[in-house]
């Protein structure tokens, strides 16, 4: 396999500062309207594989679809192309790159269905939502990817496109720590969406 196209594609994928992705904040009005599909999954495998031409590497995940919020999925699971991985003795890894673990459930913003992108999701981890039980109360709560309890929606009002991302979508309260206090339900957090999908953002 050929090293060198492997190499120079990290380096497009970070920014000259500090080695880290380059990601805009989004909305969560944008994340809405800029998915073709919003669904609840879990996934349910992992495959690497070459590109046709053995220049890159992708990580094929496959979820299984429980709940579509926008969108229409191809059928009982879905399967998304993360660029990255490991094959034999090669490893491709993109800055700030997170691709969903086997066992994982959660909310996810694909951006498209059809188009091979570096990371399939809307805006990277702002369009990556993970679910976990509450100790406490045994409910089924949202997350941010870097496990940030979900809290609530927000106003966008103060938007700047020109921010850089904190790992979720400005319309969303988030807490600072990973304590469960406050988090919304599973429930309650798809009920807003397709609300303010009814309202068109």
């Amino acid at each position: 396999m050929n090293v060198k196209p492997i190499l120079f594609l990290v380096g497009l994928f970070c920014s000259t500062g500090g080695g880290a992705v380059t990601i805009l904040q989004m909305t969560l009005a944008q994340a809405l309207s800029g998915s073709e599909l919003v669904f609840e999954g879990r996934v349910i495998g992992q495959q690497v594989h070459p590109s046709p031409d053995q220049s890159l590497i992708y990580t094929y995940v496959t979820f299984q679809v429980m709940d579509v919020i926008k969108g229409q999925a191809p059928g009982d699971t879905v399967q998304l192309a993360f660029t990255g991985g490991t094959l034999g003795d090669l490893t491709l890894r993109i800055a700030d790159m997170h691709v969903p673990e086997v066992g994982e459930r959660g909310i996810y913003f694909v951006e498209s269905l059809s188009r091979q992108q570096a990371n399939p999701l809307f805006g990277w981890d702002q369009g990556h939502y993970v679910v976990r039980v509450d100790p406490a109360d045994k409910a089924q709560k949202v997350y941010t990817r870097g496990q940030r309890p979900v809290t609530g929606f927000a106003s966008e009002a103060a938007a700047q496109t020109q921010e850089l991302s904190s790992g979720h979508v400005l319309g969303l309260s988030v807490r600072q720590d990973e304590a469960s206090t406050g988090a919304m339900t599973l429930e309650a957090f798809k009920q807003g969406l397709r609300d303010r999908l009814r309202k068109g953002t």
